[in-house]
């Protein structure tokens, strides 16, 4: 009989021979000792394009109470080609025009999954479209679900259509310029090709962000988003529970959008809000590390997955105080050895920090 040594094992043990090396063998000999880890430097030969592909995060926050410091999830990814968008929640438009783009700019959207801290800002860029008089059409990709959302979107937008002056009173018209793509996913570990646009193959996987909800009818879909251009590649995991199918999915990536959240603090939170019972709360508490990324998981996932740099977002509690986040990013360090940010709203990363090095001929 067999028995496996714990994963929490395996972290502190990377931990103390990468201190090991650091302390006995200096900086560049410990990159040297790294490469015998799997977390090995995966950089390959990119050779007669540049997509020139930069991330913005938009909106850094999650979940449904807000604060001043971080708008909802919303990440903007941008290359010669186009901008698209992942996701739109609360304040990510007033963020889109911060970082000095327009409605206009955006080509495409692409949505995780349908709670409302990723898609609060949706009719801002909808109807902002239709005010605007931009030509074309926005085409916005998502889980089933996704088209009665944007329906009840432009049917919501009947009475500002109407009192709108010199723009017409006909609500087909906005409808016009929207079009929606409801993803058709595979339950496990099948990834979906959805698009390409601007300059990128885009595929999506399903996650464990509602298995819990695998029995229902409608069943709720959360998606994670790969995008891949000829000189670089960009994940996002979204919201997600452990996966070794988004494991699978996202390996070898260039940069990885991760979500994080910190359950302790969620709990306590909770405890102070009277519309909680202690029943929701323990159920709640279950599915917070079930269905979710906590720090540990985050890393670990990005450990495995190969990732060549780590960009932590959507994190949540989204108040938290610069020692939790510390704490946060020293446990994901002590698991993943690539560069990791834990990003601010409006934090940009441009092409050169988004490709990896092409090595040296032979």
């Amino acid at each position: 009989m067999t028995s496996k040594a714990p994963a929490s094992l395996f972290r502190e043990l990377r931990k103390r021979s990468l201190e090991f090396w650091k302390r006995n063998l200096g900086g560049c000999l410990a990159a040297v000792a790294l490469s015998f880890w799997p977390q090995a430097a995966l950089a390959v030969p990119r050779t007669g394009c540049h997509a020139e592909l930069k991330l913005v995060t938009l909106g850094t926050g999650g979940g449904p109470l807000l604060d001043a410091k971080r708008a909802r999830a919303s990440n903007l990814v941008a290359t010669k080609s186009g901008v698209l968008l992942v996701d739109a929640g609360e304040g990510s438009a007033q963020r889109l025009t911060e970082a000095g783009y327009s409605i206009a700019d955006i080509d495409a959207i692409f949505l995780t999954h349908l709670h409302i801290d990723h898609i609060a800002d949706l009719a801002t860029f909808i109807t902002g479209r239709w005010a605007m008089q931009v030509p074309g059409i926005l085409t916005i990709y998502g889980p089933v679900g996704t088209d009665e959302v944007v329906r009840g979107i432009l049917q919501a937008s009947a009475p500002t259509v109407l009192a709108s002056s010199g723009l017409g009173t006909d609500l087909s018209l906005i409808g016009q310029s929207v079009h929606v793509v409801e993803i058709i996913s595979t339950p496990g570990s099948v990834a979906v090709s959805v698009a390409d646009v601007a300059g990128l193959s885009v595929s999506v996987i399903e996650n464990t962000h509602f298995d819990y909800a695998f029995d229902q009818s409608p069943r709720p879909i959360s998606f994670s988003y790969r995008m891949d251009g000829c000189d670089s590649s960009i994940a996002f995991t979204g919201d997600t529970g452990p996966s070794q199918a988004v494991v699978k999915f996202v390996t070898g990536v260039d940069i990885l959008v991760g979500e994080v959240i910190e359950p302790a603090v969620i709990i306590e939170k909770m405890k102070g809000m009277s519309g909680y019972s202690p029943k929701a709360i323990a159920a709640l508490s279950g599915r917070l590390t079930q269905n979710h990324l906590s720090s540990a998981a985050l890393g670990e996932l990005s450990y495995q997955a190969h990732a060549g740099r780590l960009v932590v977002s959507h994190i949540v509690p989204s108040d938290l105080d610069d020692q939790h986040l510390d704490e946060m990013s020293s446990e994901i360090r002590s698991i993943y050895f690539g560069p990791v940010s834990m990003a601010n709203d409006l934090d940009v990363f441009p092409p050169s920090e988004l490709t990896r090095p092409i090595p040296p001929e032979q």
